[in-house]
């Protein structure tokens, strides 16, 4: 079995999952909630993660890509204000910055899309590196 194939299933049931979750806390805790913030986190993290994938895969369309980025960076917008008020030291704090930079790499993710004419050729997308995240959160 291909194992590149198999972490691709992983993420699209990942992608389910976290989908289901966010559904149940939007109807059960609805507003700015830290529960829905990190749900919000999670749920934008993983569609970055198999939108990037499938796009360089040439399996997601330019325009398909753009659309999944711009409502991401809306769900990470929400996130961040759903984690405003952090605790400084806990694990909220680490998710809000994390949150931050993902989005930050969604928009310069589509900023980079824009200079795209051909809907068919995956950009060289910027890996932004940062000594402070953990490596599971780089992949």
């Amino acid at each position: 079995r291909n194992p590149n194939q198999a972490e691709l299933e992983i993420l699209m049931r990942r992608k389910e999952f976290l989908d289901e979750v966010h559904q149940f806390i939007e109807a059960v805790e609805p507003g700015l909630t830290q529960r829905r913030g990190l749900s919000l986190f999670e749920r934008g993290i993983c569609h970055l993660q198999l939108g990037r994938e499938l796009f360089d895969k040439k399996k997601f369309g330019k325009e398909d890509f753009k659309m999944l980025l711009k409502n991401v960076i809306e769900n990470l917008e929400d996130c961040l204000e759903c984690l405003e008020h952090y605790s400084a030291g806990t694990q909220l704090e680490d998710v809000n910055f994390k949150a931050g930079a993902a989005k930050d790499d969604a928009e310069l993710w589509l900023e980079q899309l824009e200079l795209i004419e051909d809907d068919h050729v995956a950009p060289q997308l910027v890996e932004i590196e940062n000594e402070d995240m953990p490596p599971s959160f780089l992949q």
